[in-house]
């Protein structure tokens, strides 16, 4: 009765251990998706300086580099279980601020087109945490995609057209992996969303497939202004 006594203790306590574990980790990646999300509005408001001031711009800046302080404080030196045994732990922290400084300099000098180019490199991060650490979601592999897709349609612009066809393969299975990450996501909300890039990027391969090239990039054009609501709705 004794030893049965000890036992359900040790139980209980492994129990909320474990529980503990797990609310530390969902903690983490839910400050973690914020700050993802605050640094892509923020580069969303970069890339269209007509519609938004400077002091705005470098506002959002200044709230984006508060926020990674607030992450890097808590998780630098205690990172989540899942992220524990990576080495390169800490270098991410370096990464992200050396990118929002390199940003914030831009636009200080109102280099904005400069600056929005520096953007993509806060989704490479990501990218690389999630992947060295077997973690990526649906945001990384939509960005793999559009990454993919811009490149093909690149290549269209500079008469690379072989280029371009010979790309599609590799565009169609990032494509799929999206598909799959959208299916266990399971948010009505971004499915609904996603129904509007997903038949600009099916008219862009038929335009693509049937030739008409300066029909691609103007759909092109399109998908891409539409892409980043949906980008930001899959990190909820």
């Amino acid at each position: 009765m004794k030893k049965s006594g000890i036992q359900f203790i040790g139980a209980i306590i492994l129990m909320f251990a474990l529980s503990a574990t797990s609310i530390a980790q969902t903690n983490f990646e839910k400050d973690f998706s914020a700050l993802h999300k605050k640094a892509i509005m923020t580069c969303g408001m970069i890339k269209q300086p007509k519609l938004h001031q400077q002091a705005e711009m470098l506002q959002g800046l200044k709230e984006l580099h508060t926020q990674l302080k607030t992450v890097e404080k808590n998780y630098l030196d205690q990172p989540p279980e899942a992220y524990a045994s990576d080495p390169l732990w800490k270098s991410y922290f370096v990464e992200f601020n050396d990118v929002i400084d390199a940003l914030q300099s831009r636009v200080e000098k109102g280099n904005y087109k400069v600056a929005a180019m520096n953007c993509s490199h806060i989704c490479m991060v990501y990218y690389k945490i999630h992947a060295v650490n077997v973690r990526l979601d649906l945001t990384d592999k939509m960005f793999l995609w559009i990454s993919q897709v811009t490149m093909t349609n690149n290549m269209v612009n500079a008469a690379n057209y072989p280029g371009a066809e010979k790309n599609l393969k590799k565009m169609r299975t990032l494509y799929k992996n999206v598909i799959e990450a959208k299916k266990v996501a399971n948010n009505p909300e971004f499915d609904k969303q996603f129904t509007t890039i997903d038949k600009l990027y099916t008219n862009w391969l038929k335009d693509l497939e049937n030739h008409k090239y300066q029909d691609a990039s103007d759909t092109f054009n399109t998908f891409k202004a539409a892409f980043g609501k949906v980008f930001v709705m899959s990190l909820m």
